[in-house]
């Protein structure tokens, strides 16, 4: 698993044509949360107020867990359930 090898480090997600012409950052889903919520059969309900979008990613993996979710998603093998 590459995410659980090498150096990542959060860096701004890159800004899409989209995100540049309403003048805000671009921002992605953090992917732990949303499996975590998928994972835990929420309602779409649920889910939606539990969102966290992030205006960071990694670049290696391309994704973005939020700030606690981040070395859990690049140290744990099974990071839905720890």
């Amino acid at each position: 698993m590459d995410r659980l090898k090498g150096r990542h480090f959060l860096s701004a997600c890159p800004n899409t044509e989209a995100s540049d012409s309403r003048g805000k950052r671009a921002q992605r889903r953090c992917k732990v949360c949303a499996d975590r919520a998928r994972t835990a059969g929420q309602t779409p309900a649920e889910k939606k107020n539990k969102r966290k979008l992030r205006t960071t990613w990694c670049r290696e993996c391309k994704v973005g867990p939020c700030l606690d979710c981040f070395e859990i998603y690049h140290t744990k093998r099974d990071y839905i359930n720890n």
